[in-house]
Order: structure tokens, then C-alpha cells, then sequence
């Protein structure tokens, strides 16, 4: 069990930055504060995936570099519809976590969504670190 897998469960709303409800984007902001100790930008969601991707595509090439593969604690940018407009953390090797209305955060095999998945990312932008391990430890 990893530290990030307390977070299956949270439930989703729009917006939801921790610790009780999770959007997308807040869950992948948690999960990178857990797993690497960096802050990501805020993305605040809206119900319109077309105007959350516009937003990260605008600073996407100067914060985030695009990866030749999918790693553990990247990245994932999702299409819905035609749009990439949904991220969620890989968190193991061949799964990663997601927050989706109606299910809350669930883990999901990356080979299920292959067809969906634009590109897995790293962040490359400003950091706000403190170094350490920001996962709680389970005994």
C-alpha cells in the first residue's frame, strides 16, 4: 500500500481541494505534494473540460515537460471527448488515480485508458519544496 492510497474513496466535487472532496486536479496536486514534496499551480476547475485544458496548454509548455513514457509519480492528461481535459497521478507502475464525479478517487489501469491518454508529464516549473517525504507511513 502506497501513502497515496488513503486518498481512494475521498469524494469528488468540483473545485475540491482536500481533505474531504477531490477534483481532479486537487487530487493531482496532493498526490505530487505527497510523492515529491513540490506545490503545483492551482487550475481551479470548472464543469468545462475544454476551458481547464486551454488553461494548462497555456503554461503547459514552460511548467511541464512532456515524458517518452508513462512513470510512476507522473502526470497523466486525459481526453474527454476531443479534449484533454482530465489529469490524473500515476501512483504504480501500471495504475494511476483519478478523481471522476459520481465515483470519487479510484485507481485505474493505465492499459484500459490508452486510447484517452494525451501524454504522461513532469512538472518543470517553480518549486515550492521543503524536502522529505510528505507521505504519512502506514504500519
Amino acid at each position: 500500500m502506497t501513502c497515496l492510497s488513503n486518498l481512494i474513496g475521498v469524494e469528488f466535487e468540483y473545485g475540491g481541494r482536500g481533505p474531504n472532496t477531490l477534483d481532479c486536479w486537487g487530487l493531482v496536486q496532493e498526490c505530487y505534494w505527497r510523492r515529491h514534496g513540490i506545490r503545483l499551480p492551482d487550475y481551479r476547475s470548472t464543469a468545462s473540460p475544454r476551458r481547464n485544458a486551454a488553461m494548462m496548454a497555456r503554461e503547459g509548455q514552460k511548467l511541464w515537460h512532456p515524458l517518452p513514457e508513462i512513470l510512476e509519480g507522473s502526470v497523466l492528461l486525459i481526453r474527454v471527448g476531443r479534449f484533454g481535459g482530465h489529469v490524473g497521478f500515476v501512483h504504480k507502475k501500471t495504475r494511476f488515480l483519478q478523481a471522476l464525479e459520481g465515483f470519487g478517487v479510484i485507481e485505474s489501469r493505465t492499459h484500459k485508458f490508452e486510447r484517452q491518454i494525451v501524454g504522461a508529464y513532469s512538472y518543470v516549473g517553480p518549486k515550492q519544496d521543503d524536502q522529505g517525504d510528505h507521505c504519512l507511513q502506514s504500519t
